[in-house]
């Protein structure tokens, strides 16, 4: 039986060369320029691969926090969430970041409902990603990456 970090290592091997297959053929190779490594973890998971990443291509490790933070109880997060994805609403981030300074920046979010977490399409509203290079990268529990994108309103 595997364990923990084994796990983790294997699964973030997969998932960073899956969903950077069509970032890397015929553009910018990852590790040139100024690299962001952006995050949001609710129990580390997402926060251990993006250590993870930052171990093999260096760059700034940022985590997302909100202005209002999420409550612990985690069935009172889904609620909260599945709220915000119904509504629409983008929670406010606490995080700031000085974006102009990255070329490539990898964002890594675990799936909520289905769906890119609403501080993760707050991140993606506030930001100008123009001309950037974007590696995203994901944890779920099971849910199908394809389904995160195509569930995911901005």
């Amino acid at each position: 039986m595997m364990d923990r970090s084994q796990f983790l290592k294997r699964f973030a091997a997969i998932t960073l060369l899956s969903s950077t297959a069509n970032t890397l053929f015929g553009q910018q190779r990852i590790g040139e320029g100024n690299i962001l490594i952006v995050y949001l973890s609710r129990t580390n998971n997402t926060k251990a691969v993006a250590e993870m990443i930052q171990k093999e291509v260096g760059g700034d490790l940022v985590a997302l926090t909100l202005t209002n933070p999420y409550p612990e109880d985690y069935k009172t997060i889904v609620d909260q969430v599945e709220k915000e994805n119904e509504s629409g609403y983008l929670p406010q981030l606490a995080t700031k970041v000085k974006i102009g300074n990255y070329d490539t920046i990898f964002i890594g979010f675990p799936t909520w409902g289905m769906q890119l977490p609403p501080p993760i399409k707050a991140f993606l509203n506030t930001y100008d990603l123009t001309g950037k290079t974007i590696v995203p990268f994901n944890t779920n529990a099971g849910s199908a990456w394809g389904i995160v994108l195509k569930h995911s309103r901005s």
